[in-house]
């Protein structure tokens, strides 16, 4: 502070810097031009009923205060579509919409007066903004309605279980006695799929995989009150996926790699609780890649994948070994054919081959005489049958067990791999067991017939086939 001098008095003397007068000019304008303050600007909320509401507070206001409310400069007030709200004790402006439209996108500025005190406070609500808040309200919207009646609070998905099986599931709420859940795959219903209303799950299972399994699924769960509806498309990559994740499965439950003697060779075999062909298999023998031959031959089945060996010898002994391939990841099994599991395994196989020689060559009836004919008094009966067997077997007909050697009514006839027996002139007397009999150095057989001789103007028994 500096003074100045007046005769004998000294008046204090006031310095003004440039900052200082900007400062005193501020304070005058706003003292002449007050402003309302601002406590929370502009912010966006969506109801859980996709109701929208744009909102502001200032400082509180008086009863005298004004508000006008500018949408893309032309003034509005409340309507059907949309209400304002100004509460003035708490300095809340607020516009609700019951639907948010496309119309709603633009700029809003809420003009405050209070006395001699104003401010204006703008909201750009357009663009991305805009957009992700409609399109949030049409969905809270659509859920809200979709819960007045029964709805999905689990929707649609897919699993697969430890057995291998595909389980499709799902759960609905908000249900009484009259709702009903029904499903579809494409347009046809699904009638296996199981639904359990007092806990509201349902789950389709399915055991076995094949191409038709793709598609579209599709669950309705409805009562008077209104309607839901969850669809699931395993199809395209999402097919790709499930088969990926059931290979994955079906590798995980195979078993140790086993073998059985057969009498062609070793079948070396894994049991799965379920083989599909997504699961790329191959084979190693002393870890070299075994490739498919006329002696080593790889197969598959529902449960199981194999490698048969024909006619081993001391060279096929060694590790074995079961590569399987779910796409992502490698399983292995694997057997060591050696020692006393070898020799076991070649003994059986010895004695299995030996039995299929036995089988394959021993006398036997392949086919011809029926279990049981009739035949009317006076006619004759011709009874023919076709064996096989190396060398060829001897042939006996037989009646009641004793071989037929009478040559006066019977006529047998023999041919390479079959015989005839004709009866001739039949009479009552002619009834009984038939019998023909083979045999060579392999082994034997014998296959009966019932013959049954009636009388003329006699019903014949209904079992037996009319003969002449």
């Amino acid at each position: 502070m500096a003074t100045l001098r007046k005769g004998s008095v000294q008046l204090p003397l006031l310095l003004f810097f440039s900052s200082d007068l900007e400062r005193l000019k501020e304070l005058s304008w706003e003292i002449r031009n007050p402003l309302i303050n601002l406590k929370s600007g502009w912010q966006v909320e969506v109801s859980e009923e996709g109701n929208v509401r744009l909102w502001l507070q200032t400082e509180s206001l008086s009863d005298s205060a004004e508000l006008r409310l500018i949408f893309n400069d032309r003034e509005i007030s409340s309507s059907p579509h949309r209400q304002i709200k100004f509460n003035k004790a708490e300095g809340l402006v607020e516009i609700l919409f019951d639907q948010l439209s496309p119309e709603d996108e633009g700029s809003y500025t809420a003009q405050l007066q209070d006395g001699r005190a104003k401010n204006q406070f703008t909201l750009v609500f357009v663009d991305d903004n805009f957009r992700r808040t409609l399109a949030l309200a049409h969905a809270k919207r659509r859920d809200h309605q979709r819960k007045s009646g029964p709805y999905f609070l689990e929707f649609l998905s897919w699993s697969v279980n430890e057995e291998c099986e595909l389980i499709i599931k799902c759960k609905v709420t908000n249900t009484n006695k009259d709702t009903s859940l029904t499903w579809f795959k494409e347009d046809g219903l699904l009638s296996q799929a199981v639904y359990d209303q007092s806990s509201g799950l349902s789950t389709l299972t399915i055991q076995q995989v094949t191409k038709k399994t793709a598609g579209s699924y599709r669950a309705v769960v409805s009562d008077k009150r209104g309607e839901d509806v969850s669809t699931l498309n395993l199809l395209g990559d999402e097919y790709d996926k499930f088969l990926q994740q059931l290979s994955q499965r079906c590798a995980m439950s195979a078993g140790p790699l086993m073998i059985e003697s057969t009498a062609e060779g070793f079948k070396l075999y894994c049991s799965l609780k379920y083989y599909v062909n997504q699961l790329k298999t191959s084979w190693l023998f002393r870890d070299k890649k075994i490739e498919p031959s006329s002696r080593m031959r790889t197969g598959s089945s529902v449960q199981r994948v194999w490698l048969e060996i024909q006619n081993p010898t001391e060279s096929d002994k060694g590790k074995y070994t079961l590569i399987m391939f779910d796409g992502t990841e490698t399983h292995e099994r694997s057997l060591d054919l050696s020692g006393q599991v070898f020799a076991d395994a070649l003994l059986e196989h010895q004695r299995l081959k030996q039995l299929a020689i036995t089988e394959k060559n021993r006398a036997k009836v392949l086919k011809g005489i029926p279990d049981a004919v009739a035949i009317m008094e006076g006619k004759s009966l011709c009874l023919t049958c076709f064996i096989d067997g190396t060398p060829d077997p001897e042939i006996i007909w037989l009646k009641n067990d004793k071989e037929i050697l009478d040559q006066g009514q019977y006529t047998i006839s023999r041919e390479h791999k079959g015989s005839t027996i004709t009866i001739n002139n039949v009479m009552v007397g002619n009834s009984g067991k038939y019998s023909v009999f083979v045999r060579n150095e392999y082994g034997s057989e014998k296959v009966d017939v019932t013959v049954s001789v009636y009388k003329c103007g006699d019903t014949p028994p209904e079992n037996a086939v009319e003969m002449g």
